[in-house]
């Protein structure tokens, strides 16, 4: 193939080096014609093959149904049956596994196909995701062995035998006093176990509450023969309880600080050149404020409740590919930001301004209403759920009552309840996200939600 028919990227190079994705272009046999800055950089790794060389060789060297797979679906972009491919592959030339998130889509130049590869680095990811999997294992089978108190275990005479130990020092204490004491408390789910029957209580037995759990037992022929009351000691629970919610609130917290952290980072790469030596560090800080991220998602999964999923915005609406940026005028409609954490407030209102909207930054409600009445109008709400005067929620109903197609961005490091949830985000321009958040993500979901409102 000479080099006339190959598609002409001298005009687009720079655009083409501007992606912060690794690209590069295939002819329909698997040359490589072409690369971006980011591909180039990765030189040194044998999955990036340099211009002139054949990425297709880089996977049939690999014994693996990924790699078949990848070629197959490059086979089968190039001749036209499919569209586009998408898939996650692992290349073992390195000296630990790394894994990729590969795309490959066609097109046309000189009236010939043409093939576009893009393939970006998910080690980390994969690593995270494979760290929480341990751990959730490790946290069932952790639960499976925590001793479960005591069981009593009672005959038709109702004569009432414990067996086994808790390990709490209410548990402890002497069984057949407590029997003693609270036996008319008891002897329902005694009885009820005796009929056949399951039966689930709670029963504060002197100053400890117990879970109590009624089981029947029976002998080969289906009869009953005894029955089985499970105690299980709550009190350490209902203390980790307490706990968990001094965590979530911590963990709100937490997030505030890495949303602001991850946000002034985040502007500081958009300021420096893509050679400068700070994106590295820079960029490790980002990964920093993944990683936990990561850590307060455990901590709220521990006790969290059901959640309900914020809607998706409609297809309909554009999204821009890059925020706008450019003059601010005085009277243009402005972005009402609510948000009682300074360092995160400071770190929104700079990337709004930096994007092209005027801002209104306010610590609480009580401020963001006097602001929208006196230094409006308001293009858009974006607050944050917990306040100190009120929540979130009642704030948006106070000021979409006048406007009914108010677009609205709550953001909050705790989740909303699912009732929360569904009464709140049934208007298409409503949406919900949770901290911390990357801060283009921000923009975008700002500018289909101002579209929708249109």
């Amino acid at each position: 193939m000479s080099s006339t028919q190959a598609p002409r990227l001298e005009h687009h190079q720079p655009l083409f080096d501007a992606l912060s994705t690794p690209a590069a272009v295939l002819c329909p046999r698997g040359e490589v014609l072409a690369t971006n800055a980011a591909w180039r950089q990765q030189s040194s790794r044998p999955d990036y093959p340099q211009t002139g060389q054949s990425y297709l060789e880089t996977w049939r060297e690999i014994d693996d149904p990924r790699a078949r797979a990848l070629l197959e679906g490059i086979e089968s972009v190039a001749t036209g049956s499919s569209t586009q491919l998408a898939l996650d592959v692992s290349h073992p030339a390195h000296e630990e596994t790394r894994w990729l998130e590969l795309r490959v889509a066609p097109f046309a130049s000189n009236d010939a196909r043409w093939l576009l590869v893009t393939q970006r680095d998910i080690t980390a990811e994969r690593l995270a995701a494979d760290r929480r999997a341990h751990a959730e294992r490790a946290y069932e089978v952790a639960l499976r062995n925590i001793p479960r108190g005591v069981a009593l275990i009672v005959d038709h005479q109702l004569n009432v035998s414990p067996v086994g130990g808790a390990s709490s020092s209410a548990g402890q204490r002497d069984l057949q006093a407590i029997l003693t004491a609270h036996f008319g408390a008891l002897e329902p789910l005694f009885r009820a176990a005796l009929a056949g029957q399951r039966k689930e209580e709670q029963h504060l037995l002197g100053d400890t509450r117990y879970e109590l759990r009624a089981l029947p037992v029976h002998d080969d022929a289906g009869q009953v023969i005894a029955g089985v009351v499970l105690c299980h000691d709550t009190s350490d629970r209902q203390h980790l309880e307490g706990e968990l919610r001094q965590a979530r609130g911590a963990a709100h917290d937490f997030n505030n600080l890495l949303m602001a952290i991850s946000g002034t980072a985040s502007l500081a790469l958009r300021r420096i050149p893509p050679d400068s030596p700070l994106q590295r560090h820079l960029d490790n800080i980002l990964n920093a404020t993944m990683e936990g991220a990561q850590i307060t998602e455990q901590l709220r999964k521990l006790s969290a409740k059901p959640q309900a999923k914020a809607p998706a915005l409609p297809r309909s609406a554009p999204t821009p590919d890059e925020p706008r940026e450019g003059p601010v005028s005085a009277s243009s409609p402005a972005m009402l930001l609510v948000e009682d954490d300074g360092l995160t407030r400071a770190a929104l209102a700079d990337l709004l301004r930096r994007a092209g909207h005027r801002v209104l930054a306010a610590a609480d409600a009580s401020e963001a209403q006097r602001l929208a009445a006196d230094e409006g109008p308001v293009a858009a709400l974006i607050s944050d759920l917990r306040l100190p005067d009120l929540d979130g929620f009642e704030l948006g109903r106070r000021l979409s009552a006048s406007r009914p197609k108010l677009p609205i961005l709550y953001l909050s490091g705790q989740p909303a309840s699912a009732a929360e949830l569904a009464a709140q985000l049934d208007r298409p321009q409503t949406t919900f996200m949770q901290k911390p958040i990357e801060f283009e993500r921000v923009l975008r979901v700002l500018e289909q939600l101002l579209c929708t409102a249109q």
